[in-house]
């Protein structure tokens, strides 16, 4: 016998007979059906934020930062004040 995610006592599938009142019984497929019902909207709702989440990770990508060597070469070389005729000798 399955137990359903919620581990509740009605079966998720019918493997054995229902000994009770019809009522009851059509009562717990009711329920059954339900609970599938909302499994199915979980996955469907975990698939849409995992795709969401693939979506933003691409846009993260799109705004990293770059490299250039010849802007970093005179920012390493100078320290402090430097006056232009003093980075036109360099």
């Amino acid at each position: 016998m399955k137990i359903c995610l919620h581990r509740c006592a009605i079966p998720t599938t019918s493997t054995a007979p229902y000994k009770g009142a019809a009522s009851e019984a059509g009562h717990a497929v009711h329920l059954t059906k339900k609970r599938e019902k909302q499994h199915e909207q979980v996955e469907q709702t975990k698939q849409r934020i995992a795709e969401e989440k693939k979506i933003k990770s691409s846009t993260d990508k799109k705004f990293s930062a770059h490299y250039n060597a010849v802007e970093a070469e005179p920012l390493s070389s100078t320290v402090g004040l430097v006056t232009l005729n003093d980075m036109k000798a360099k």
